[in-house]
């Protein structure tokens, strides 16, 4: 076989598995909300995906969770991003975390209640 075609075959091949890795980010850059309570959805995130047994990376509805720089939405906060949903939410409380993880992160609906905009749109 030509090295043209075995690279021709992987292509193929990667490109009918998709793999696609959720992102969750969360702003703690203290313009929408303290450092602190950002930190802290932060790590009950961390809590909820291992308790749903998500920590591993090849687990199915495993995602990643970070925290982030400004979200340029600067209210409601703490904000958080889906990615690549491209969905961002206002998560004033532990409660709307929650709902966030169990409805979207593990049901794939988002809550449109909680939906929120960058500030230059």
């Amino acid at each position: 076989m030509k090295n043209s075609e075995s690279t021709a075959e992987l292509t193929s091949d990667l490109q009918t598995q998709p793999v696609v890795i959720r992102k969750v980010f969360i702003c703690q850059n203290g313009d929408c909300t303290e450092k602190d309570r950002a930190r802290a959805l932060y790590e009950r995130l961390l809590e909820l995906r291992a308790a749903a047994g998500l920590d591993d990376p090849d687990a199915s509805g495993y995602f990643k969770c970070n925290l982030s720089g400004c979200l340029n939405v600067c209210r409601d906060g703490p904000i958080l991003v889906v990615q690549p949903d491209q969905i961002l939410y206002r998560c004033p409380t532990e409660n709307d975390l929650d709902r966030i993880f169990v409805d979207h992160l593990l049901g794939g609906r988002p809550i449109p209640d909680l939906f929120t905009r960058r500030k230059d749109s």
